[in-house]
């Protein structure tokens, strides 16, 4: 009989060893506010890049405490050439007797746009997107998903787990970002902004079980003694679900001079940039939903069991498939199998904090906290990251290297460029030099045209200060200057 429980996780298992972006890297820059719109919209406001433009881009973030590569047998420049005859290592279970956890993020970001008029700035982006996380695997079943049934020791005991938790989901996104320069008085400016955005889901596939009791008899022999949860899924179609999200975030600055009636890239002030001593965001992100109505099938299973003899392989192809044989299985025989028709997709939502500090002219240090929103619902659930980031800014170049801990427990050293337009970075730089073992892989990359002085600024002859919102007759002392 077909075991498909076993072929839905290691469905999930072959997304994690993909690939898949939180950017620590670029998320304090001062000139691409295309980037850094994502982790807090307030950023676009006092942006000192005038107009950005995006013209494609992709990040990708991965992590998972389930498997790793063996860092004696793999290098990743080595793994993907031609002339390797070792091929790619297969992934090795990490036995540390923890639960397991694992995310992935992966981004396409399309044709996107931000521009600083005054003090009010907008911004449009386009992205793909797709998350996966699970959560609260236990050890030994992690080891059964990844070795098989084959573990001799563990057989014949009564193995149990709760809160167990596998969500997928990608879907399309179309935002809208406006920003505002709240009020500036004396040295301080408080920014603030929103973005709203068009979902248009993908697909998604979720595993919830509140309750799983079983017994690994042997190689052939499975007794579900007690499964309670849900599932649910939509096939793959653009389109397949729609659905809004917002970001909102503040951000205080506290200035190097006094900057009454300053505004941004504006002639009445010479055109003159303000600079700070530090700043502090905090930012709500990826708050929302997905519904999904087309080609849609939920499932909940209450005290449901089952017992698989002569078990063999998962051999059933796709959701369908899947859906078929476990609803068969156990639906069958237990009467408190309950179906819907559609399923609400929970996005990725998290609260973030950034803090940034000047440390001597252009060098930069900043500080990056997120931590994800649990829910109890079909939808992703992001992971916590703390970073720190020394930079280097300057208006064509920009160089940092970010040190990002993972989940309270992973450490990792990246490093990231910003020229002219186009960004290059990862959060982890070792896999690249040298050989540790691998749970994880991180990188990003950008294309973009940036305008970083409006046409009036341009012109050699700037006008003569004017009085304008309380802004003095003179220009900004050369201390603020950038």
């Amino acid at each position: 009989m077909r075991k498909i429980l076993i072929h839905f996780f290691l469905f999930f298992y072959g997304v994690i060893t993909l690939q898949a972006q939180e950017n620590a890297g670029i998320l304090h820059s001062n000139y691409s506010p295309t980037s850094t719109v994502f982790i807090n919209p307030s950023t676009l406001a006092d942006s000192k890049a005038f107009l950005d433009i995006h013209i494609i881009g992709a990040s990708l973030f991965a992590n998972t405490s389930m498997v790793y590569l063996p860092g004696n047998k793999f290098k990743l420049t080595r793994s993907f050439s031609s002339n390797n005859s070792e091929g790619f290592p297969n992934p090795l279970f990490n036995p540390n007797g923890k639960l397991k956890h694992g995310y992935v993020d992966l981004a396409l970001q399309g044709p996107s746009a931000a521009i600083v008029l005054g003090r009010n700035s907008f911004g449009v982006f386009t992205n793909v997107r797709l998350a996966f996380d699970m959560r609260n695997i236990p050890d030994h079943l992690a080891n059964y998903i990844i070795n098989g049934f084959g573990y001799v020791p563990q057989h014949g005991f009564e193995y149990s787990g709760k809160n167990i938790k596998l969500n997928f989901m990608a879907w399309g996104e179309l935002g809208f970002t406006y920003a505002r320069m709240l009020k500036v008085s004396n040295n301080h400016i408080f920014n603030g902004g929103i973005t709203v955005k068009r979902l248009f889901g993908i697909s998604t596939a979720s595993f919830l079980l509140d309750e799983l009791k079983y017994n690994v008899i042997d190689t052939s022999d499975i007794k579900f003694i007690n499964v309670s949860g849900s599932y649910g899924y939509a096939l793959p179609e653009f389109g397949a679900g729609k659905g809004w999200g917002f970001d909102v975030g503040f951000t205080y600055k506290k200035m190097l001079e006094n900057v009454d009636g300053y505004v941004p890239h504006s002639p009445n002030n010479g055109c003159q940039e303000a600079d700070y001593q530090y700043k502090l965001g905090i930012s709500i992100i990826d708050f929302g939903q997905i519904k999904f109505a087309s080609n849609t099938q939920q499932r909940s299973l209450q005290d449901a069991s089952a017992y698989w003899q002569n078990y063999s392989k998962p051999t059933a192809n796709g959701a369908i498939g899947i859906d078929s044989t476990l609803n068969s299985e156990f639906g069958g025989v237990n009467a408190g199998v309950v179906s819907k028709n559609s399923l609400v997709s929970k996005l990725p939502a998290a609260v973030s904090i950034q803090f940034d500090y000047k440390l001597h002219k252009n060098f930069y240090a900043g500080i990056f906290y997120i931590k994800g929103l649990p829910h109890q619902n079909f939808g992703v659930q992001r992971s916590d990251i703390l970073a720190v980031t020394p930079r280097f800014e300057v208006k064509r170049l920009e160089i940092s290297m970010p040190v990002t801990m993972y989940q309270y427990q992973d450490y990792y050293a990246g490093l990231a460029f910003r020229f002219n337009n186009i960004i290059i970075g990862t959060d982890r730089i070792g896999p690249y030099i040298f050989r540790p073992d691998i749970n994880g892989i991180d990188f990003y990359l950008a294309i973009k045209y940036t305008i970083f002085k409006r046409m009036a600024c341009a012109e050699k002859k700037q006008r003569n200060p004017k009085t304008r919102n309380g802004y003095k007759q003179k220009m900004i002392p050369c201390s603020v200057l950038k």
